[in-house]
């Protein structure tokens, strides 16, 4: 999968690993509700042509709405915000290993 800041691109990737690469995108996590299963291929960009690559987790809120757009037009995939219960590890005490 490839992922930049105005684009994102994957070969027969999951909805899972889309998600993933949506978090890392959009610095917020990203719940799969669709119930699709299997693999995909999928292109979708959301900038405009030569804008320069740089780090995907840059995004304002003018290229985040046209995002949600792009997903919707190119892929059909709604992205709403709303709230989800997830998974969470919570370490609330470490020490060091004592030496044998």
């Amino acid at each position: 999968m490839f992922a930049n800041a105005w684009l994102i691109r994957g070969f027969a990737r999951t909805m899972p690993e889309l998600t993933q690469a949506l978090d890392e995108i959009l610095t917020s996590r990203v719940v799969d509700q669709t119930g699709l299963t299997g693999a995909f291929d999928f292109h979708v960009e959301w900038g405009q042509r030569g804008d320069t690559p740089r780090d995907p987790s840059v995004q304002t809120p003018d290229s985040i709405a046209t995002l949600v757009t792009a997903f919707r037009e190119r892929l059909g995939l709604k992205l709403a915000r709303t709230r989800a219960a997830i998974d969470v590890l919570v370490i609330d005490h470490i020490e060091r290993p004592m030496a044998d």
